[in-house]
């Protein structure tokens, strides 16, 4: 880029393998991109190195908008902070009871283990009934003991869930105002604040995964405006929200569980334009990383909003999202090349030829196409042979094929368009 001063707007998307960087000149009318690996240690020195192989400096740079998987993947991995819960008397088994299923629906094995174990979950005595009514008042006292506790035993974040609470948070407030009392740090939010709805299971789940990922959050933005701010940056960063709208820093930082999955649901916004642009109103898009693999599905143009989404088995976060599935990508990979595999058999590929193109799928990682992320190639695959090879499925229309190729760029452009 050239050394001219102008405004850029920036969009950065860190996955678990790469970062990826746009840079939109809105005084030129151009763009570029830029792909960097992820550092895992420290996500925000990945979004930095992003940015400065375009720019040396931040000061010419007016908005920043961030969608992240950081915390979708610490959800996935298990990686979150030593957290703990302060609920009502009686209420402690609430993550490990969920709705009454299993991991496996059949079989005699099985078992789920919450992101706070069972002696990280304390009990006090207080009670709300479902008709607002304050049966018991809380205790401040039994709350601030609870709270050191669980301080003493390593509690990075701390959230408060009381039975009923939504129908009256008194109860609750009292007891965060008191938590906050003796808590060293930010970390500390009560249930009526994040999800004032009926249903515990869903409240307790989606209450405490937000805890979960606060000080793993709150930390990651710390650093990044530290360092954004260190080169120069005067203008704003937005986050990306899992409903694909954006937040400010401040509110991500209070509500992290709704960067969960907004670095996809960015993905899912721009294909239905994208796709829209080209004349595909009802499209399936697909986004692997080296964690996780998102799917959704676009209709008439318009993304679905799910009000509740399970990142994993008993990890259920009920806040508004782009409705997409996602799974560990490591178990993906081998099945998407075995679809493929079958694809062209039942296409009547010779066997051979099937079996040939199935293990190049498998050892390689790519076939038909130069990328550095073999992690996402396995989409532009299936697209490949759709769009380039004629194998299509029998009475299929050609025209409803967009071959995207990735580059060692990093930037995904659609080619062969009818």
């Amino acid at each position: 880029m050239s050394d001219r001063p102008s405004r850029y707007v920036i969009g950065v998307d860190i996955g678990g393998t790469f970062t990826d960087v746009f840079f939109l000149d809105e005084a030129a009318g151009r763009y570029e991109v830029a792909k960097v690996p992820s550092t895992t240690d420290d996500q925000s020195r990945g979004f930095i190195d992003g940015i400065r192989d375009k720019l040396s400096g931040f000061a010419e740079v007016a908005t920043v908008v961030h969608g992240t998987t950081v915390g979708t993947n610490a959800l996935l991995e298990r990686k979150g902070a030593r957290t703990g819960i302060i609920t009502t008397r009686g209420f402690r088994d609430v993550l490990e009871m969920r709705r009454r299923d299993r991991p496996q629906t059949w079989g005699l094995w099985g078992q789920f283990d919450p992101v706070v174990p069972r002696d990280m979950r304390l009990e006090v005595t207080e009670r709300t009934l479902a008709d607002s009514t304050i049966h018991t008042a809380v205790d401040t006292r039994e709350i601030k003991a609870a709270a050191q506790q669980l301080l003493d035993a390593g509690a990075e974040s701390v959230c408060i869930v009381f039975i009923n609470a939504y129908a009256n948070a008194a109860n609750e407030l009292l007891a965060l105002k008191a938590v906050r009392s003796v808590w060293p740090n930010d970390y500390v939010e009560a249930s009526s604040n994040i999800l004032p709805e009926i249903r515990e299971f869903e409240r307790t789940s989606t209450t405490t995964l937000n805890a979960y990922l606060q000080p793993l959050i709150g930390s990651y933005l710390g650093k990044l405006e530290a360092a954004l701010k260190g080169d120069g940056f005067a203008g704003r960063v937005l986050m990306v929200q899992s409903n694909g709208g954006v937040m400010t820093v401040e509110t991500a930082r209070r509500f992290p569980i709704r960067t969960a999955l907004s670095g996809p649901a960015a993905g899912v916004i721009a294909s239905a334009y994208i796709a829209g642009e080209a004349g595909f109103p009802n499209v399936i898009t697909c986004d692997m990383g080296g964690t996780s693999f998102d799917v959704s599905l676009i209709a008439d143009g318009e993304s679905a909003l799910a009000s509740q989404t399970n990142i994993d088995f008993g990890m259920t976060v009920r806040t508004p999202m782009i409705e997409m599935t996602t799974k560990s990508s490591t178990m993906v990979k081998p099945c998407l090349s075995f679809l493929v595999f079958c694809f062209l058999f039942i296409e009547r590929i010779p066997f051979f030829f099937a079996l040939q193109l199935y293990i190049r799928f498998s050892l390689q990682g790519g076939f038909l196409m130069t990328t550095l992320n073999t992690q996402k190639s396995y989409i532009a695959i299936v697209l490949t042979l759709y769009g380039r090879l004629n194998y299509l499925p029998r009475g299929a229309d050609r025209r409803h094929v967009i071959e995207i190729r990735h580059t060692t760029s990093g930037c995904a452009s659609p080619i062969d368009q009818p």
